[in-house]
């Protein structure tokens, strides 16, 4: 598996410290977050939308929402906050759930929600427009 032989050439290579590996949703899947896992790198995987996903993120307390400061957003005296087109929030997933339990895993699911532009979808705003990312923390692992 191209994740897992990745991972023991860098520390063939003589890479020592903390590996990260960043994917996108064509890697999201058990077999590489497990990879990762047992060769104790941490991840950071782009996940697919689907109904669990979804669902996880419709949980998401509205109070959890933080704006994203980006570079060019702009100050709202009156509001006293950042107007800017996207928030971040942070829940837990359990992804891999039609796997048997020792191919779960469970992990920080990490949200980017975008304001949308067109108007028909400005009612789902709280759809999220971007990435999620399952990720351990040294707290989750």
């Amino acid at each position: 598996m191209f994740v897992a032989e990745s991972i023991r050439t860098a520390r063939a290579c003589g890479a020592s410290g903390l590996l990260v590996v960043r994917a996108d949703s064509a890697f999201y899947g058990a077999d590489v977050v497990n990879a990762c896992r047992a060769l104790n790198a941490h991840f950071s995987v782009t996940v697919r939308m689907n109904a669990s996903i979804k669902a996880e993120i419709a949980g998401i307390d509205e109070t959890a929402w933080r704006p994203i400061k980006y570079p060019k957003a702009i100050w709202d005296e009156e509001g006293q906050c950042w107007i800017s087109d996207a928030e971040i929030a942070e829940t837990t997933y359990t992804a891999f759930t039609s796997k048997p339990k020792k191919y779960q895993v469970t992990a920080r699911l990490i949200v980017r929600r975008v304001k949308r532009l067109n108007p028909r979808d400005r009612a789902r705003s709280s759809t999220p427009g971007a990435t999620t990312q399952p990720s351990p923390t040294p707290r989750s692992r």
